[in-house]
């Protein structure tokens, strides 16, 4: 589906990647930018345990952004968007899935 906000999957898009018949997801952002999760022989997690810890990691990142010096001046709407790519960098780290993607423009 699509994210018109430019920003990689969110949490309610990647639990779908705790049932056990799917084993692949993707989001096209509305600059053009797709991205694809895959399990690809990484963990599958029952949707509660996704769930608590991407808000662990949310609550972790909202607590460190804050006093990182480089988010000085940033905008709210600056620090939701790093949070929310950062959130989805360490979530599929953590459970070892395949992230691709890059700029659908490219390819039309």
């Amino acid at each position: 589906h699509g994210h018109t906000n430019d920003t990689p999957p969110s949490t309610a898009d990647l639990v779908t990647l705790t049932v056990e018949k799917v084993d692949k997801i993707g989001v096209i952002s509305g600059n053009g930018d797709t991205w694809v999760v895959e399990i690809n022989g990484g963990d599958r997690p029952t949707e509660s345990e996704l769930r608590t810890f991407a808000e662990e990691i949310r609550k972790e990142l909202e607590d460190n952004l804050v006093n990182y010096p480089e988010t000085k001046g940033m905008t709210p709407e600056e620090m939701n968007y790093m949070l929310i790519r950062e959130k989805f960098f360490r979530v599929t780290r953590h459970y070892k899935w395949k992230v691709m993607g890059g700029d659908i423009n490219e390819f039309i």
